[in-house]
C-alpha cells in the first residue's frame, strides 16, 4: 500500500484523502484540468478499475482503490498506468455538463421519472451507455451528468442508466 501511496502522490495533479490505516485509498484530482470520471474511464481500458465516488457534504470527487495481498507485484504497472490515465484525461479535459441540462436536473421530479424519459436524457446528453458491443462504454459523461443532480434525483438516474446497461 505504501508503493501505491507514494506513486499516486507523485503524479501530477492527484493526492491521497485522509491517512488511511487500511487497504482502502481514496484519491482526489487538485487540477480542474481534468477530471477522475475521466481517468476511471482511461484505467478501465487499460484493464484497472478504480471505483469513482461522487462528492458527498465535505468529500471531493474522488476515487477509491482497493489495495489487497492480489495487487502485489504489480505496482509498477498501476501506477504507470495512472499516471498516463491523467495524461489522457488532462488532454482531453474535464466532462462538462451543459448549463441548461444542469438547469433541468435542478427542476426533475425524480419520483415522475420514467425509465424513457431517463434513457432520452442519456441520448440528449450524448451520453452512450453501452458500446456496439453491448459492453458498458464510458462512464465519465454519465458520471459528470449523476454528480449534477440532485441526491434523490441521482439515485432515480442511477437506477435507471444501470437498467438500461443491463436491458432490465
Amino acid at each position: 500500500m505504501r508503493t501505491i501511496r507514494a506513486g499516486v502522490e507523485a503524479i501530477d495533479g492527484l493526492e491521497i484523502l485522509g491517512d488511511p490505516d487500511s487497504t482502502l485509498l481514496a484519491m482526489r484530482a487538485t487540477s480542474a484540468e481534468f477530471d477522475l470520471f475521466s481517468v476511471a474511464d482511461e484505467m478501465r481500458t487499460r484493464g484497472w478499475y478504480t471505483q469513482p465516488q461522487f462528492a458527498h457534504q465535505s468529500s471531493p470527487v474522488n476515487l477509491h482503490l482497493t489495495i489487497t495481498a492480489s495487487n502485489r507485484g504489480n505496482e509498477r504497472e498501476f501506477l504507470g498506468d495512472l499516471a498516463a490515465s491523467v495524461v489522457a484525461a488532462r488532454s482531453s479535459g474535464p466532462v462538462v455538463v451543459p448549463a441548461e441540462l444542469a438547469a433541468y436536473l435542478a427542476s426533475v421530479d425524480p419520483d415522475t421519472l420514467t425509465l424513457g424519459e431517463i434513457k432520452a436524457l442519456a441520448a440528449g446528453a450524448s451520453i452512450s451507455v453501452t458500446t456496439d458491443t453491448g459492453e458498458p462504454g464510458p462512464m465519465a459523461g454519465i458520471n459528470a451528468l449523476l454528480a449534477e443532480a440532485p441526491t434523490a434525483l441521482r439515485e432515480r438516474l442511477l437506477l435507471g442508466f444501470l437498467s438500461s446497461l443491463y436491458g432490465r
